[in-house]
Order: C-alpha cells, then structure tokens, then sequence
C-alpha cells in the first residue's frame, strides 16, 4: 500500500529552509510595505518633477521682464 503523493511526509528540512518557511507568514507584509515604499517613492519623484517644472516655467517669464 502506497500513500497518495499529498499525503507522503515532507522531506527533511534545513535549519535555514526551516527558518524561512517560518517567516513566510509574515512575508507578506513586506511586500505590502515594499510596495507601499515604491508607490510613495513614484509619487515624490512626480511632485519634485513638478515643482522644478513649475519653477523653470515661472522663472523664465519673471526674468525677461
């Protein structure tokens, strides 16, 4: 009698594997924050752009007066 393929045990894990399996629980919420930093990284770059586009744009009129 053979165990159906889901139901063999698991092979012998590492210490590290093991560690790793633990903290992919939580691996989730790093990626969230990761995400999060990226978004709040785009956004700052695309104000920063905006800002020294506004003050070229600005600059230039004020400057021939």
């Amino acid at each position: 009698f053979q165990l159906p393929q889901l139901l063999q045990p698991l092979p012998q894990l590492s210490q590290p594997a093991l560690r790793c399996a633990a903290m992919l629980g939580e691996c989730w919420i790093n990626v969230l924050s990761l995400a999060a930093a990226v978004l709040l990284g785009s956004i700052l770059s695309a104000l920063l752009l905006t800002i020294i586009l506004m003050a070229i744009c600005v600059y230039r009129p004020v400057r021939r007066r």
